[in-house]
């Protein structure tokens, strides 16, 4: 997935993690899925509930101007990449 990362953040985009999971957990997800991304640590889970969090983990695209394009949940390899090149295709769409 690193790869699509790199490639989103020359169109723009930045992809960051929000968790309410401990520092080793998710140095483990990050690793496992091969992601160098910020992570930010919401022990209060206020994050969550701003965003209407329905189950884990959830995916939310969020534009420039803050408002929310497209939301998922699960995460699910080859099939969570075409749906986040697809959006990225879709949102740059306008910018080139």
């Amino acid at each position: 997935m690193q790869p699509f990362v790199a490639g989103w953040r020359e169109k723009g985009f930045e992809l960051v993690l929000v968790t309410r999971d401990n520092e080793q957990q998710v140095n483990n997800f990050m690793e496992q899925n091969d992601l160098n991304v910020m992570v930010l640590f919401d022990e209060q889970g206020k994050a969550g509930k701003a965003y209407r969090v329905s189950g884990v983990p959830m995916t939310v695209f969020i534009d420039s101007g803050g408002i929310v394009r497209h939301s998922t949940v699960g995460w699910g390899g080859e099939h969570s990449l075409e749906i986040f090149k697809g959006l990225v295709t879709l949102l740059t769409s306008d910018k080139e």
